[in-house]
């Protein structure tokens, strides 16, 4: 989980945005993977996290336009983007990473140019066809503050967000402390997110949360239930997927775990169960996977937390089934 610690000054200067950020919906988007992205793009986001020198937050509530936002995001400081961009890969940067680590301005011409073909294509339409009930959420939202203060607007933000004075917690697969000292936290409504995202740059943290939907038709008591496909004995290999390029390439179970590691949390337990197999088996498949350089494994307490590599990502969306 992320702990974010707030004092007086930063909930005095905890503000809801009336609308979703173009960057924050493009790269939530990518990582959400509902269409195939640009390689610029899909070498920049894991399922779980994108840099933030990616989105920067702007200065000011009022609405931005994709032109205002790419203006910051290419005027990002050298020394920023090289330090997430380590961070975002432990240190194995691809060519792409180092043009733009180091500044390179094509670079990032070419990287806000993939950016607005993504908007426009596939970002837009979503944003748009969502105004009306995004504009709803936020007057539900804005009435919530003024009646119960910042601290009642925290409980409406979403179920993995809940307030212990002086500590919003955000239930992800991270263990993190964040301390904004007086910065405050910035909320964003997005249409793109499914899940809340935490932004970790401590003087400016954000959570884009999942604007609220009423229940789809047929979602509701008396729906039909969910089928769910029976899982592989314990210890065996999943079954195999005709014509699947991966599973030759890797083996079954690794690709499995591959392809389960894209949808966190990630610890070994989790992907064992996910896939089906022994958690030996799936330890020793993971360590094979992670020396091939197909995954990041970080521990957090006891648990080791599994992300796939660009790298993994290039070969999961060019081997799929």
């Amino acid at each position: 989980m992320i702990r974010i610690w707030l004092g007086p000054d930063d909930l005095a200067r905890t503000r809801l945005l009336p609308a979703p950020l173009p960057l924050h919906e493009v790269f939530i988007g990518v990582a959400a993977r509902t269409v195939q992205p640009g390689r610029e793009l899909r070498d920049l986001v894991h399922p779980a996290a994108f840099p933030d020198f990616l989105a920067p937050l702007p200065d000011t509530p009022a609405p931005e336009t994709l032109d205002d936002s790419l203006r910051r995001l290419t005027g990002a400081g050298r020394p920023r983007v090289r330090r997430e961009l380590i961070g975002f890969t432990g240190g194995v940067l691809n060519a792409w990473h180092h043009r733009l680590a180091a500044g390179d301005r094509p670079a990032f011409r070419r990287l806000a140019d993939a950016i607005r073909r993504h908007h426009d294509r596939h970002t837009a339409p979503a944003s748009s066809g969502a105004a009306a009930h995004v504009q709803r959420d936020v007057r539900a939202k804005t009435r919530d503050l003024a009646a119960t203060g910042v601290e009642g607007l925290f409980a409406t933000i979403h179920p993995r967000v809940r307030w212990h004075n002086p500590v919003l917690i955000v239930d992800t697969a991270h263990d993190l402390d964040l301390r904004p000292n007086g910065a405050g936290v910035t909320l964003i409504p997005s249409v793109a997110a499914t899940r809340p995202w935490v932004g970790t740059d401590p003087g400016a943290v954000f959570i884009a949360y999942p604007v609220t939907e009423p229940p789809a038709p047929g979602s509701g008591p008396g729906a039909p239930a969910a089928v769910v496909t029976p899982r592989p004995a314990r210890g065996a290999a999943p079954p195999a997927v005709p014509g699947d390029p991966l599973a030759a390439l890797l083996g079954r179970s690794r690709a499995a775990l591959l392809r389960a590691a894209t949808d966190p949390p990630c610890t070994t337990s989790d992907l064992a169960r996910r896939v089906g197999i022994s958690l030996p088996s799936a330890s020793q498949h993971l360590s094979v996977l992670r020396a091939a350089g197909l995954l990041l494994t970080t521990r957090h307490g006891n648990a080791a937390h599994h992300v796939p590599t660009s790298l993994a990502y290039s070969l999961l969306s060019t081997a799929s089934p």
